[in-house]
């Protein structure tokens, strides 16, 4: 069986098969053109030269925009990956911010509730 390791704070992952000896470093993919987090459940309508294609999304879900297998930059495709760790980051990494939102209003004099562009 082939083992693969990381460390939490490098970017390699390692493919081990400790039967035949070899240690090799996995080759990084980097065709993720975009990726985003569906927070409520619906239907994504992607819109094709040949048509539309629809995907039933649920909260929680993880939407990979990939860069074309065949070269033609406007070739993207779209997976959608439901993982619970993935959902459990997110709701941790959104307590974080929440956080440290209240904790940097509390330390100054003036707070004003400003929202970046992205939680519009």
């Amino acid at each position: 069986m082939i083992n693969y390791y990381a460390k939490q704070a490098e970017g390699a992952i390692y493919k081990i098969d400790f039967d035949s000896k070899k240690f090799d470093r996995i080759n990084y993919f980097g065709r993720i053109a975009d990726s985003y987090y569906i927070d409520e459940d619906g239907i994504l309508t992607v819109t094709t030269p040949s048509g539309e294609k629809t995907y039933e999304v649920h909260k929680g879900d993880l939407v990979l925009k990939m860069y074309s297998a065949n070269g033609t930059y406007g070739d993207k495709e779209y997976f959608i990956v439901h993982c619970d760790d993935i959902i459990d980051y997110v709701n941790r990494y959104n307590t974080f911010v929440e956080e440290n939102k209240k904790k940097k209003c509390a330390d100054e004099e003036t707070c004003c509730d400003v929202t970046s562009l992205a939680d519009r």
